[in-house]
């Protein structure tokens, strides 16, 4: 048993310390040869004499099994780095390019939501999405956080904001920023689901993240842009920003936190 304990000691510090041990062997080689040739031992000893040929063959065969034992660990040291940054940088990761994949994939990352749903985007009008995150709002179990983005949301998102603050759900919050930068995104507590824009309007490429750390990364991302935005509690409120009235298409991000900030205290919004 201390043998073979002995023999395990042996191999793992040669698996570790496998570079160093052949630099070694091979210098001790080279070292020998150039005291043999320097001291004229060729000369001196006729045993060596005999045998230096078979000494320099060794010698150097030890010198080319080192060099390819050498390269050969390195590529796998690479190979293993590689391998490294794919599994911890794209570990879950999907890309989608039909629409009808894309459509389908937010709509899983939306079922999939268990306790919390987050989503960034005032522009859509694919009722089968908003109906899905309507239906998802309703849980109590959940937490769900909107944020509108730009001077005015489609006639679609206003029917579905109506429905969100109709359930009168403290779990449900809606902001309204006036920045168009932060993107379409939807984020649960397990997947990020990042739609892409393209030149057709109606069409979106999409990433998908299936990993805790793009979900934590990406929530912080979505609670700072949230944290910037205004409260929408007032029917009336996206009665004003909604298209179809224009009421707010064209106006600046104060005029329209002003307008917001009147018709939440009075219940009313103004007329275009």
């Amino acid at each position: 048993m201390r043998l073979k304990h002995l023999v395990r000691i042996m191999i793992r510090f040669m698996k570790k310390h496998i570079e160093d041990i052949i630099i070694g062997i091979t210098s001790i080689s080279l070292i020998l040869i150039a005291i043999i040739d320097f001291f004229g031992l060729l000369d001196r000893c006729v045993w060596l004499k005999n045998r230096f040929g078979t000494f320099q063959l060794f010698a150097l065969g030890i010198l080319l099994g080192a060099i390819v034992i050498d390269r050969a660990f390195r590529l796998s040291k690479i190979d293993s780095s590689l391998q490294n940054v794919l599994d911890n940088f794209f570990r879950g990761v999907s890309y989608f390019e039909d629409q009808n994949d894309v459509n389908r994939e937010l709509i899983l990352t939306i079922r999939n939501a268990k306790d919390i749903l987050m989503v960034i985007g005032a522009k859509s009008s694919s009722r089968n999405y908003l109906k899905e995150i309507q239906e998802k709002a309703s849980d109590p179990n959940l937490k769900h956080y909107r944020l509108i983005s730009g001077d005015h949301i489609t006639k679609e998102m206003r029917e579905h904001l109506l429905q969100i603050i109709s359930l009168n759900d403290r779990n449900c919050l809606i902001r309204w920023n006036y920045s168009e930068k932060y993107g379409s995104f939807v984020i649960t507590d397990e997947d990020v689901f990042i739609g892409l824009p393209t030149s057709h309007s109606k069409k979106f490429l999409a990433l998908k993240f299936s990993n805790q750390k793009s979900c934590k990364i990406y929530s912080t991302y979505f609670m700072d842009a949230f944290a910037q935005g205004f409260d929408i509690t007032e029917a009336n409120q996206v009665d004003y920003l909604c298209e179809v009235n224009g009421s707010s298409i064209g106006h600046s991000k104060t005029e329209i936190i002003d307008e917001l900030k009147s018709i939440a205290e009075s219940g009313s919004a103004c007329q275009p």
